[in-house]
């Protein structure tokens, strides 16, 4: 799956995922970013889930997933999606 996404990522010619950041005590946010081609609207979903289980697996622990949202920004030839998530 993760080369699947990889491989979207590429033919998609750019693909963005931020650092988690940490909104509450036991919160966090992971981001994935990447240019809209078909069909890609769940890669970039699943690249922000990635980033959430990487963070959470560094802990040693397993990932809580509150809400996943995946919206196009402003320029429609983008695509968006954040992970709010805490580990458990």
């Amino acid at each position: 799956m993760i080369i699947a996404v990889s491989a979207v990522a590429l033919v998609c010619n750019y693909v963005w995922q931020s650092h988690d950041v940490k909104l509450g005590p036991y919160e966090y946010q992971a981001s994935a970013k990447t240019q809209l081609a078909k069909h890609t609207h769940s890669g970039v979903r699943q690249l922000a889930l990635n980033g959430a289980n990487r963070k959470c697996a560094s802990l040693g622990k397993q990932v809580d997933v509150f809400e996943v949202q995946s919206r196009l920004p402003v320029d429609p030839a983008n695509d968006v999606a954040n992970v709010t998530f805490s580990c458990k």
